[in-house]
């Protein structure tokens, strides 16, 4: 199931600010704020009574704020009290703290001269790729752990029968790798490659694992081999940067690098990220975060935006660089009458402005409606798939199998972006909150000072009109008729100005977060974001009017001798019609062993690979794979690859976006177990090469392989 992530939840509600949101910080609501924000943390299955409570809270910006702040400082506090703990109670050393979080902290690899003077200083041939794998498989094999170097044989013996192409075996591998049994992949892949070195896609992915476990000098040969045959291969570049920034290589490093972004621009996020530790390793702080935030642009990932943060950066949504459609849900057709600049205008408008308000109603109403329906089918989902969730966390070999992942977005560059652009909205929405209170204080003053133009006009005709004398009706009706012009022209083009500038950003707000929110929520909230979206913006809508003068008797009582009474003609069509975000019409087709099919901007491949079901889907906008889901099981009892068996009574799966693993659960009843291992699914692989490479992982039992070809 994919969830909605906890933090743009609580972003959403903020999405509700009032015109009466305080202008400081109401202290009760923060402590409340921060012990919900505390519960949805540690109780996720309690997280939508917890979004409700939230949302009557109706917090604003600055109190979504402190109360984060707050979080943050509770939990620095408990961090504290942990370590003084482990420190009293298990003789860990403050050095040695020191230590860990130096090199947890630290951003750029320190240089490692004895495993750069051992990369092979020549190009390896055609003739020699094949020998050199097997020299690195040697010599990683030496360094593993022989529990792990036997089950990586039984496997790779199992696979070889049942499969004959390398295409499938190097699946093999990359299927330990999600199980997290690293070592075996590493093995079977340098196993596939020492009797088949002719496919590229297998050398990359392997000098790419030896990467990822700290054995970087035997992976740049294979990477130098492949950058000479197949030149300009930007994953092959941007995985030789990697390389040697891991064994602290720096000028290297950034020598592929900007090959990578020269040839390749928009797709060289690895590399950009490269170029930002290069650039911190120099001392230029304000360089490293201009590139880590172009890296970000081309492929976000929580991981840079923590980095981002350690050199002191902020993300902004307009750092992801994502394409939004102008006018995605056909707000632009949601007018409202023009504002009247004289009196004669609004009375011959009033009809029109009735009509207005009386058409806004009804869809308001139909519409709240809709959303509580959609709320109620919604918080009903969550409540079966907590229980399912609950019913299917069994026990196996005294552990627990896997449940749902705390990221469990498919695709976290799109939720990340949602959260900063609400974020962003949301500080918009409370200045033109202050603005409305700025022009209602000039409203007054302007309203005192023609009310007392007016009282002199009465106090100049009271003595015009009695018993027996000739009334100057139109001449006093044009009197007031004057100051209520002034007024009202003063007015409403201060109120013309900021409604048009509202109702555009609210247009904006409602399109831009709607149709962020659809690449990422789960559908069923979707909808029920979409339809609670669409109520604020007639809200919004509603909440246009313009000021008119409201004193009795109006034009002193002689109105018709001045006022042309001409009611403005209109065609009364209703409110328009919603859109929904724009997507192309879905289609299936069956491909036999495998099927394709569209929905809005994501195109999904099926096919059987070993151990199940797998979907990868592609952003057809941008061309970039965005996620990939596997699914152990379609009802097929018990299968085993090796010593890893998978059993299912329903599905369990595993969604990976460009980062990783983004989310994994359980549907109805599974089990994943390899010998005293119980599947806790998590890793990184690279699905196709050129798109994506494993990520750094680091400090490994194998990292200290020597590797001795001539």
């Amino acid at each position: 199931m994919k969830k909605v992530l906890i933090h743009y939840c609580i972003v959403f509600f903020l999405f509700q600010l009032s015109a009466s949101a305080q202008k400081t910080v109401d202290e009760e609501k923060v402590k409340k704020a921060v012990v919900l924000m505390q519960k949805m943390m540690t109780n996720p299955g309690e997280m939508q009574n917890v979004m409700t409570e939230l949302q009557l809270l109706k917090l604003t910006s600055a109190e979504n704020k402190e109360a984060k702040t707050r979080m943050q400082q509770q939990a620095v506090s408990n961090a504290v009290k942990i370590k003084e703990e482990v420190m009293s109670k298990g003789g860990i050393t403050q050095k040695q703290i020191t230590t860990y979080k130096e090199n947890k902290d630290r951003i750029v690899p320190e240089r490692d001269e004895a495993r750069i003077n051992a990369v092979l200083k020549r190009d390896l041939s055609d003739a020699e790729i094949k020998n050199y794998c097997k020299a690195v498989f040697d010599a990683v094999k030496k360094e593993m752990n022989p529990a792990a170097v036997t089950q990586a044989e039984n496997i790779y013996t199992k696979l070889k029968a049942k499969y004959s192409s390398t295409a499938a075996m190097s699946n093999g591998a990359i299927s330990c790798y999600l199980y997290n049994l690293t070592q075996q992949s590493i093995y079977i892949m340098g196993k596939v490659c020492s009797a088949d070195a002719s496919n590229a896609n297998n050398l990359n992915n392997y000098a790419a694992l030896l990467t990822n476990h700290g054995v970087e000098q035997g992976a740049i040969p294979i990477l130098n081999y492949l950058n000479k045959k197949y030149a300009r291969s930007p994953v092959v570049m941007s995985n030789l940067s990697v390389a040697w920034m891991g064994l602290g290589e720096m000028k290297t490093a950034e020598q592929y690098a900007d090959s990578c972004i020269r040839f390749f621009p928009g797709n060289a996020a690895q590399a950009h990220y490269v170029k930002a530790v290069v650039k911190e390793s120099e001392g230029n702080r304000e360089a490293a975060i201009t590139e880590l935030k172009q890296s970000i642009g081309e492929n976000y990932s929580a991981d840079k935006e923590s980095l981002l943060r350690k050199m002191g950066g902020k993300l902004k949504a307009a750092d992801h660089k994502k394409k939004l459609p102008a006018d995605a849900l056909g707000l632009s057709k949601f007018v409202y009458p023009e504002l009247p600049m004289d009196y004669e205008s609004a009375v011959n408008s009033n009809n029109e402005w009735q009509i207005f308000y009386k058409n806004t109603d009804a869809a308001i109403q139909e519409l709240q409606v809709k959303t509580s329906r959609l709320k109620k089918t919604y918080e009903e989902k969550v409540a079966a798939a907590t229980k399912a969730a609950a019913t299917a966390i069994k026990q196996k070999n005294g552990q627990l199998i896997y449940a749902f992942a705390a990221n469990n977005n498919s695709n976290q560059s799109w939720n990340n972006f949602y959260q900063l652009l609400s974020e962003e909205f949301v500080k918009k929405e409370e200045l033109f909150f202050k603005e409305l209170n700025r022009l209602e204080k000039i409203n007054a003053q302007s309203k005192e000072a023609m009310e007392a133009a007016c009282e002199a006009v009465s106090k100049k005709y009271e003595n015009f009109c009695g018993e027996g004398q000739k009334c100057p009706e139109a001449e006093i009706c044009n009197a007031y008729l004057t100051q209520y012009n002034l007024y009202m022209l003063q007015m409403n083009k201060l109120y013309q100005k900021y409604f048009s500038d509202y109702i555009e950003h609210k247009r904006k707000m409602t399109n831009e977060l709607v149709y962020a929110g659809k690449q990422s929520m789960d559908a069923a909230y979707y909808e029920y974001f979409a339809s609670e979206s669409k109520l604020q913006f007639l809200y919004a809508v509603k909440s246009v009017h313009f000021k008119t003068p409201n004193i009795t008797p109006v034009l002193g009582g002689f109105k018709q001798y001045c006022i042309n009474v001409k009611t403005n003609s209109f065609t009364n069509k209703g409110l328009a019609k919603w859109e929904e975000v724009h997507c192309q019409p879905d289609w299936k087709v069956n491909l036999g062993t495998a099927g394709l099919a569209t929905h809005c901007n994501k195109i999904t491949l099926t096919a059987d690979i070993l151990i199940g079901e797998a979907s990868y889907s592609a952003d057809v906008v941008t061309g970039e794979w965005t996620n990939f889901t596997l699914e152990i099981g379609r009802e097929i009892g018990s299968k085993e690859i090796g010593a890893v068996e998978v059993s299912a009574g329903g599905k369990a799966f595993i969604e990976i976006d460009r980062r990783g693993i983004s989310d994994f659960g359980v549907k109805g009843t599974a089990g994943v177990s390899a010998g005293a291992t119980n599947a806790e699914l998590e890793g990184k692989l690279s699905l196709m090469s050129g798109k994506a490479s494993f990520e750094t992982k680091g400090g490994t039992a194998i990292d200290k392989v020597v590797v001795l070809f001539k």
